[in-house]
Parts: structure tokens; sequence; C-alpha cells
């Protein structure tokens, strides 16, 4: 199946995937949950879990080893700006369509917008540290520059090679209400999104 067009959206990615999933209920775990911000724009409808790398998440996981999960063991399972952190994203996202039972919400940032360009001109980064090279290694950090054409060009390559149905695609507008509210304007009258999403969150089905 292939790719539908992107919605353009302001709201952030929480609220987004809170859409994404309306009407849904079930066992839900948030991957790279971090302060576990998600849980309060879910219903309670869900029974929220939440993993991350760090203690202080209800289970501590390293992505880049096996999920210690059984096959099919959660209804969904929820991955914002998760992946670009990995070595491997396809064995990660692989793993997390295994331990997913009806679906999946995965975000990717978009770190080539006309707004990260300007800011990368005007202060020298993209307006994260996430790959500065300081006097330590900092531990957390983007693995890849995640951009729009290839986001979705993996987007369609992971439904294709998991039995993946595309429900839904949205397109962030920002950082920020300014850059939201200026792409979303501009995207209306016919310039590409490409230019002005922070993100892209897809909702995947499994079959």
């Amino acid at each position: 199946m292939s790719l539908p067009k992107a919605d353009i959206e302001v709201s952030n990615k929480y609220k987004l995937t809170a859409q994404l999933l309306d009407g849904r209920s079930g066992s839900l775990m948030d991957i790279g949950a971090r302060d576990r911000v998600l849980k309060k724009y879910l219903p309670n409808s869900f029974d929220y879990k939440s993993a991350d790398y760090e203690p202080g998440c209800d289970l501590q996981i390293d992505l880049e080893q096996p999920l210690a999960m059984a096959d099919s063991s959660l209804d969904y399972v929820v991955a914002l700006d998760v992946l670009e952190h990995l070595e491997n994203p396809h064995r990660v996202m692989a793993e997390l369509v295994r331990v997913a039972k009806q679906g999946l919400v995965v975000a990717l940032p978009c770190m080539a917008s006309l707004q990260r360009r300007l800011r990368f001109l005007v202060a020298g980064d993209l307006a994260t540290d996430k790959y500065q090279l300081g006097a330590q290694h900092p531990g957390d950090r983007h693995r890849w520059l995640t951009v729009y054409s290839d986001i979705l060009t993996f987007y369609q390559a992971m439904a294709d090679q998991h039995g993946l149905q595309i429900v839904a695609l949205k397109a962030e507008m920002g950082p920020g209400r300014f850059w939201g509210a200026l792409g979303y304007g501009l995207c209306k009258i016919g310039l590409p999104p490409a230019l002005f999403a922070d993100r892209l969150i897809v909702s995947f089905k499994k079959a």
C-alpha cells in the first residue's frame, strides 16, 4: 500500500498521536517515553506502559538488543522520535512490529526543513544538541540525519517488508507556534510540506 498524502497539522506530536489512536483501546507501550508526556493525552481506554533506556519508566530497555517481549504481546506500540537515535532502526522497527498486535505509531524528525536550515546558517546547529561533538561522549545522540523524503521512503519500506497497512500520515509543522502557523499557511496555498514539517508521524495497522 502506498503512503497517503500527509495531513498538514500544527498540533504537537502527542496530540497528533492521540488523534491517530482515537477510538482505540488496549495495552500500549510508549517506547522512548522519557517523562511519559504522551500518557496525559491518551484516553483511559489504554493500559499505558512506558519504556526507556534510562530508569524511571515502567520498563528499562536497550533497543539495540532484542526486546524481551512475546510476539503480539501489546496491542499498540508508539515510538516518537526514537529510531533516529539507534544504530539499526530497521532491526528495531522489526522488533516493534513483532511485539505489536494491532498497530504502531512512529514519528521521525525532519532535520532539513527550511527553519532548521536557517538556524544552521545563523547559529551553526539544527536546533538540537544531538549532533554536537563535545569534550565527552553525550551518550544519547542522533545517528541519522532524517529528512522528509528519506522518512517517506523508510515508512513505505517498513510497510512493504512487514505487511503493514498505512492508516494515516501527519506532517507536524513547526517547531514552535510561529513556524507552525507559517508553515501551515504556506502549505495550504501550495508550498511543499517538506519545507516546513518538523516531523512526520505515521500510523500503521497490522494485517
